[in-house]
């Protein structure tokens, strides 16, 4: 019979790791293959959302520029000499500030301060600092609801 080496007891006593080793593997590999598809539909519904997203946009921004158009007719004429500058000054507006953009009144004004303007950056960077100081509906929505949460809690007292 051989001799006890340590290398012998060590290998005797390990017996089995190779397999346990290959069993947690193959956990680790189908964990890992749910851990891709899980992210593989996570991708592909983030793209169908983004997608969905920039057609909803391009919708409403056709929506806005027409209703500009509609309410400031004067305008129409400075589309008309040259569409390419005035459908990229809108397009700027839209970016810079979208709810500027959105509102037929608003955009009309810059769009004529943009098109007789020889440098339309600064009224372009105007908007987009006041973009910042304008609330957001949800902003409006929480400050509703707090008031009315101090109101009534004052009401009690």
């Amino acid at each position: 019979m051989a001799s006890e080496t340590p290398v012998r007891v060590f290998l005797k006593e390990s017996s089995g790791w190779g397999d346990r080793a290959g069993r947690v593997a193959g956990s680790m590999g189908r964990a890992l293959e749910g851990a891709a598809a899980g992210a593989a539909g996570t991708v592909g519904a983030a793209a169908i959302t983004l997608a969905a997203a920039k057609i909803f946009d391009a919708a409403t921004k056709a929506r806005d520029f027409r209703r500009m158009l509609d309410e400031n007719p004067d305008l129409q004429a400075h589309h008309d000499n040259d569409p390419r500058r005035f459908n990229v000054l809108y397009s700027s507006l839209r970016t810079f500030n979208p709810a500027f953009a959105r509102d037929p009144v608003v955009s009309g004004s810059y769009m004529r301060r943009l098109v007789d303007s020889p440098l339309p950056g600064g009224i372009l960077t105007d908007a987009l600092s006041l973009r910042d100081k304008m609330p957001s509906p949800l902003h409006d929505a929480m400050a509703r609801g707090l008031e009315a949460g101090v109101k009534s809690t004052l009401k009690r007292d």
